[in-house]
């Protein structure tokens, strides 16, 4: 690396650990990022079922309402 960029060998180094902890902290970030995005079609999931069920309550009582009146 320190003959390609022209760097000195501290330098070179320094880039290297650097490069190490962008890494580290980028891996990080897909992490949390996979976790949030999971949470997020959790709670559409749920969202959904919830949609759903009030839904058919409507239809439902709708329906009772016609036998009802």
């Amino acid at each position: 690396m320190a003959e390609t960029h022209n760097l000195s060998m501290e330098s070179a180094a320094y880039r290297v650990i650097e490069d190490i902890q962008y890494y580290n902290k980028l891996g990080g970030m897909k992490k949390e990022l996979y976790n949030t995005s999971m949470r997020v079609f959790t709670m559409k999931e749920i969202s959904a079922r919830q949609n759903n069920a009030v839904m058919a309550y409507k239809v439902r009582g709708s329906r009772m309402t016609k036998y009802y009146t």
